[in-house]
């Protein structure tokens, strides 16, 4: 490894690459202050399940994110 593959700049672009954004009010509580590429997260608070949503939503028109309800059956 040389110099600019240790650097922070470098670090801080591998750890992007490799991670999606919050809010900034979420990145205390998560490892880096951003959630890992393919994370599949269960969050019951509304509120907070759109705050986890917003995250990617705000950076990038090329990042998303899928949220799926479930669906309690009758039986």
């Amino acid at each position: 490894m040389t110099g600019k593959e240790t650097s922070p700049r470098a670090r801080r672009a591998r750890i992007e690459a490799a991670t999606r954004p919050v809010l900034p009010a979420l990145e205390p509580l998560l490892p880096e202050g951003r959630l890992p590429k393919g994370t599949v997260v269960e969050v019951l608070d509304p509120g907070l399940l759109l705050a986890v949503a917003a995250g990617p939503a705000a950076a990038s028109h090329v990042l998303w994110t899928a949220i799926i309800f479930p669906v309690k059956s009758a039986c």
